[in-house]
């Protein structure tokens, strides 16, 4: 990942013992304690967020354009050529299980 050693515990500490709660119309839930995703409204979080998902493209041969947490595959071809998208989202999915990584179609 490229990151100093020592500041690993910090990074662990910062997914880790997050909870959320909502208020609507005045009322406060119960707290919820998290389990996975990345802190919103952070500046570390987006950080964080391209550090884990920055080699998700590494096998894609399509050009790919991402934006904060959306990533987009592009395809661009002639109908007479084969299509080479599938074998890139299969790869995409097949990162995303090597990384405990859940897509979002």
């Amino acid at each position: 990942m490229g990151v100093r050693p020592e500041l690993i515990p910090w990074l662990a500490n910062f997914h880790s013992g997050r909870s959320q709660r909502t208020r609507y119309h005045g009322v406060l839930s119960q707290t919820k304690q998290l389990t996975c995703g990345l802190a919103q409204g952070t500046r570390l979080g987006p950080i964080v967020f391209i550090a884990h998902t920055n080699t998700s493209t590494d096998t894609i041969q399509s050009p790919t354009w991402a934006f904060v947490d959306d990533l987009n595959l592009i395809e661009s071809r002639l109908l007479s050529q084969t299509s080479k998208l599938q074998k890139d989202l299969d790869e995409l999915s097949s990162w995303s299980d090597k990384n405990s990584m859940q897509l979002n179609p």
